[in-house]
């Protein structure tokens, strides 16, 4: 992984990749987790909140039928 690139965690559970991976691209990147398990994403949410991790975040989601909205092009 580089700086500013996005990275999708798919499985987070608690952050064993989503964490490092925020470091590595940088405030310019972008690290996005998800799982399936609420439990999960409510406590790795809020250890991104704790630990003041601006450029991550978790969704609660299905890895088999992932739903993002579409981005705008830059």
């Amino acid at each position: 992984m580089q700086a500013g690139e996005r990275v999708l965690d798919v499985g987070n559970g608690r952050g064993a990749v989503l964490f490092p991976a925020a470091e590595a691209v940088g405030p310019a990147g972008e690290v996005v987790g998800i799982d399936i398990t609420p439990g999960m994403v409510r406590h790795l949410g809020d250890e991104i909140t704790r630990r003041g991790i601006a450029n991550a975040s978790t969704v609660e989601m299905d890895r088999k039928d992932p739903k993002f909205a579409p981005r705008a092009s830059i």
